[in-house]
């Protein structure tokens, strides 16, 4: 199984619709994804 460790950056960046969001989202594509638990807080400070 492959896992990725994901930050909040990389999540806003694809939700946002970011230029690099299509990278991202490519490189994230069939992986399984962790992120820290505070993940929901990183998110709400953006």
């Amino acid at each position: 199984m492959n896992i990725k460790v994901v930050d909040a950056s990389a999540i806003a960046a694809v939700l946002f619709n970011e230029p690099q969001a299509t990278d991202i989202a490519n490189q994230l594509d069939q992986v399984s994804l962790m992120a820290p638990t505070l993940l929901w807080f990183e998110m709400a400070s953006l």
